[in-house]
């Protein structure tokens, strides 16, 4: 009788070519109940063990299971710390990661199915700790509609007959320690990611409504998620960039000597540079001396001549990460691309499985029939044709997973598209170079000396390209030198001292950051390119020609964390290496699976209290990046989850907690402690004339519902409602009147009144008369609408004094810059009111061709005090132009004005501005061009801004002249640089 076995593959591609490897051709189907997810059936000999049997074969596609708290916890309920210890279920995933539903509940009633009819289950899943994970989900389906299954493995490289046919005769038992280093590594991500991602979300939304309005639908907002290997990767980037800033500058000095052979007769004379030996120095009195000392001397004398054999080593077995980085480097594909094409590759049984860290070839693999493979390609098919002739010998490195080999083409292939051509060429010229033969060259070096100074050269000649004639990725040149003698003495052609100055390093590059992340062992070579991508979708990352910039907020995240006494650094790799450490221990059988969560979760759980007891710290270097605070941070999660609230929802099944944003009554739900009353509870003194009859939270502010006989009405005609100053400050604890609408709707009003009627020191963001704007007496901004009277609160010579501007939310992008001092008086503050009589002959034009705006320097220096004009559009305005001209000045240049459109802070060059020597710059003063209303043209062709040096040193107060274009990302600012005078 024959035996049913089911087979089930990884993926549907995979499952379909096993079948046609053991059927011999186009395998019948039978009924599925998943569309995307066929099931094949035909009877085929097996294996000697197995003999003739019946076989079903299909497959899953990726994951059946996911791992999600018991019962659903509300954002708001409870203290994120309670999500370490809130039970965890796996279960068959509803939906995808989109939201849809998901195929996997059919594909688990085609393993219920056959899995009830058949003897035996074949897990057919990619060989790695992913796949054997997944193999325990197809026996957990399996295995609740027929126990006794016998279970089975196979493993297998690549989809091709030879390796099927013979992994069917070589089945072996399924892995549980690898799927539990797999399970372990999910549940810790879910827990950790849950923990910090609701902290850093909810802190940041109470902190700035930008987070907030960018949610849809009732308490909803921007998340600003935490991964354990993707915020460590986030860290690589910060730091890179935060070295680049900090970097300034230095000029150095080195002596060259050049020495030129003349040539026979059609020949090029030889030129040679020695390099001096002590490289460069930072003093240039000592250089400047040494150089003059060897320039006496006149004679250099030849002190050693060493010629030795060379070999440039041909590459080890190819890996997943270096895939990635050379496709990167060489094609500017993306890592997660570069893998996406190759496992494509892999379904369709042209390329082995392309997710390896293993570097050497094993001796069961017939390398002689793959290097047959490429003999056809016209690329290289003689190449391949020598590697027969000399016999494949892989140079093989000493990494391995014990899983796969390095990744290698299984066959020839025609018919691919231009990236998988890309793709498939990288790995099958890496294959071939790796079964080659090393390079060989010659390399002479020369040592010299001059007086007390020693200087040297190298030349180098190819004896043997060997595998660089197929592998373009590695180069090797020529060079040719003189031939000199030992105690030879020549007349050096030159001797220069040369300037120079020190460059920051280059931006990471993903081919870069892979090589870190690979380093550091953060994530596997399967998930890195994800993790890469995910820094890049949350837009704590953006890519910019090629380079990785992170944005403020990836940097005030980084920042944040880095403020902290932690002993271990959230933004560094040690952590989330650690736990790579343990879970390899569980797959090698010295640590168990809870043993290892426990300890991971007490580590995290203990930076997390960390944090929160050091919040200060966090929130003000979120601040440093993102600007001051739009909204008060929650001083701390005990006035954001009630003290009174109900138990967490895994402990009451049931529970239902409204969105924070819906005004739900305050109730004691404890017997013990009805004495405290919501006023002790919160905290707050709440004024005797005012009747609460609700509480509830909003973003950091405590809301108090006033009864009808106390209502007061706001400019929006609605009940106001009354807040308290929680923001440390002269007025902290004061409790005033605004708005009653969210602080992220549109429609709010800028209502704003004390509830003791002092309004002194405050910016008041109500009208003067609010009853009456439609007075005559109502000042009119630029809107047309009233204009609301506020008070200056920034320390200053103008603290304390009232000013009229337009009444419309700062956010809002129609809000006009009207300013009016209510006593008249337009000296002493800057402000954004247009010169008057705008229309007059007079009239100075900025270079829009817009009427400019006056405004007065407040920074303390020397300037304090001074007028000046400049564009009178917004400064957050992309078109505002950088039109400046002090107010003494009537020649209309600019004289010393700042480029407002830089704000971003990136510039590539490393803090180095404008002191450097002209020497050292790209001097186009040679070639000076003027426009046609005098002013000076840089290298765009546009008029040159005019600057001032401000850091310390020689030329601190010169002006000078540069490109007028913005610096940082996105910004083709051209070289051009001229001293004024």
């Amino acid at each position: 009788m024959r035996k049913t076995v089911l087979v089930v593959a990884e993926k549907p591609s995979i499952a379909k070519e096993i079948a046609k490897i053991l059927h011999g051709a186009q395998p019948p189907t039978v009924k599925s109940f998943s569309k995307y997810n066929p099931v094949y059936h035909f009877d085929c000999y097996l294996s000697p063990s197995f003999g003739e049997t019946s076989i079903f074969c299909t497959s899953v596609t990726g994951h059946l299971k996911g791992f999600d708290f018991a019962t659903k916890t509300g954002w708001m309920s409870c203290d994120p710390i309670k999500l370490f210890d809130a039970p965890v279920i796996s279960s068959v995933k509803e939906k995808d990661r989109n939201g849809k539903r998901s195929s996997c509940p059919d594909i688990a009633k085609n393993l219920a199915l056959y899995g009830k009819k058949s003897k035996t289950l074949i897990v057919a899943t990619d060989n790695d700790r992913e796949g054997e994970n997944i193999g325990f989900e197809i026996i957990d389906e399996c295995r609740k509609v027929n126990n006794k299954i016998d279970l089975r493995r196979l493993t297998f490289t690549a989809v091709t007959k030879q390796q099927i046919t013979q992994a069917f005769r070589n089945l072996k038992p399924p892995d549980k320690r690898k799927s539990d280093a797999c399970d372990a590594r999910a549940i810790l991500d879910l827990r950790i990611g849950a923990v910090f991602t609701r902290f850093q979300t909810l802190r940041l939304q109470a902190m700035y409504q930008d987070f907030q309005r960018q949610g849809q639908g009732q308490g909803s907002g921007q998340v600003i998620s935490y991964g354990g290997c993707q915020f460590p990767t986030l860290g690589f980037v910060v730091e890179r960039y935060k070295q680049i800033q900090s970097f300034v500058c230095e000029d150095f000095w080195k002596i060259e000597v050049k020495h030129e052979v003349p040539a026979g007769q059609g020949e090029k004379p030889q030129k040679t540079i020695f390099t001096w030996d002590r490289g460069r120095t930072f003093d240039q009195p000592v250089a400047q001396v040494l150089c003059d000392i060897c320039e006496r001397a006149g004679q250099a004398k030849v002190t050693d001549v060493k010629s030795s054999p060379r070999t440039k080593f041909r590459p080890v077995g190819l890996t997943t990460t270096v895939m990635q980085q050379t496709a990167s480097r060489r094609f500017k594909l993306s890592p997660a691309r570069t893998l996406q094409i190759a496992e494509a590759l892999y379904n369709r049984g042209i390329l082995s499985y392309p997710r390896t860290e293993t570097e050497s070839f094993t001796q069961s693999i017939d390398l002689r029939a793959l290097v047959n493979e490429q003999v056809g390609d016209p690329r290289w098919g003689s190449f391949a044709s020598n590697v027969l002739a000399q016999g494949p010998s892989p140079r093989n490195g000493s990494k391995t997973d014990e899983a796969h080999p390095p990744i290698h083409p299984t066959k020839s292939a025609q018919g691919l598209n231009s990236e998988e051509s890309k793709i498939y060429e990288l790995v099958a010229r890496y294959f071939l170079a790796c079964c080659s033969r090393d390079a060989k060259y010659s390399e002479t070096k020369v040592a010299i000396s001059i007086a007390t100074e020693s200087f040297h050269v190298s030349g180098r000649q190819i004896l043997d390209k060997g595998y660089l004639e197929v592998f373009p990725y590695d180069s090797l040149k020529s060079s040719t030198i003189p031939t000199y003698q030992v105690d030879q003495t020549f007349e050096p052609t030159s001797i220069t001292l040369c300037a120079g100055e020190t460059s920051p390093p280059e931006l990471l590059t993903e081919s870069d950051l892979l090589g870190l992340m690979a380093r550091h062992e953060i994530g596997t070579d399967a998930t890195m390119a994800e993790h890469i991508n995910t820094i890049q979708n949350r837009d704590f990352v953006r890519k910019h020609q090629e380079k990785l910039v992170p944005t403020t907020l990836g940097i005030a995240l980084v920042n944040a964390y880095d403020a902290m006494s932690l002993e271990i650094s959230f933004s560094k790799p040690h952590l989330r290496r650690e736990m790579e450490t343990d879970l390899k221990a569980i797959v090698q059988g010295t640590k168990t699976r809870d043993g290892v969560m426990s300890d991971s979760v007490k580590k995290y759980r203990d930076v997390y209290v960390k944090v929160k007891s050091e919040l200060d710290k966090f929130d003000e270097a979120v601040a440093s990046q993102l600007g001051p605070p739009s909204g008060a941070p929650p001083p701390n999660y005990h006035a954001q989850y009630h003290a009174h609230a109900p138990a967490p929802a895994h402990a009451q099944p049931g529970v239902q907690h409204a969105p924070p944003q819906q005004q739900q009554p305050v109730q004691n739900g404890d017997d013990d402690d009805d004495d405290l009353d919501d006023s002790a509870f919160l905290n707050v003194e709440i004024p005797e004339d005012i009747e609460v009859i609700s509480i509830c939270m909003c973003r950091s502010y405590l809301l108090f519902l006033l009864n009808s006989q106390n209502e007061v009405m706001c400019d929006c005609g609605s009940a106001s409602v009354v807040r308290t100053v929680s923001k440390a400050g002269p007025n902290e604890g004061r409790q005033f009147r605004g708005c009653g609408k969210m602080m992220q709707d549109t429609s709010r009003c800028n209502f704003f009144q004390w509830l003791d009627n002092d309004n002194h020191g405050r910016q008041q963001h109500h009208t003067d008369n609010h009853n009456n704007n439609n007075s005559e007496d109502a000042v009119m901004c630029d809107c047309n609408t009233p204009s609301a009277t506020r008070t200056v609160n920034k320390s200053g010579p103008n603290e304390g004094r009232q000013f009229r501007s337009c009444s419309k939310n700062m956010q809002d992008d129609s809000r006009c810059d009207f300013f009016q001092w209510v006593d008249g008086d337009h000296g002493g503050q800057s402000f954004n009111q247009p010169v008057q009589d705008d229309n007059a002959e007079g009239a100075v034009m900025c270079n829009c061709s817009a009427p400019a705006t006056i405004r007065t320097v407040s920074k303390k220096g020397a300037n304090e005090g001074r007028q000046f004009r400049c564009c009178a559009k917004r400064m957050q305005d992309d078109s505002r132009c950088d039109f400046f001209q002090w107010m003494e000045d009537n020649n209309g240049e600019s004289t010393g004005g700042r480029n407002n459109h830089g704000n971003h802070g990136y510039n590539n060059g490393g803090g180095k501005q404008a002191q450097k020597k002209s020497s050292g710059r790209s001097a186009s003063s040679s070639k000076k061009k003027s426009s046609a209303k005098g002013g000076v043209m840089c290298n765009c062709g546009l008029t040159a801004s005019v600057k001032v040096v401000q850091k310390e040193g020689s030329n601190k107060g010169r002006n000078f002249q540069c490109c007028g274009k913005p610096y940082g990302p996105g910004g083709d600012r051209c070289n051009f640089f001229e001293w004024c005078d």
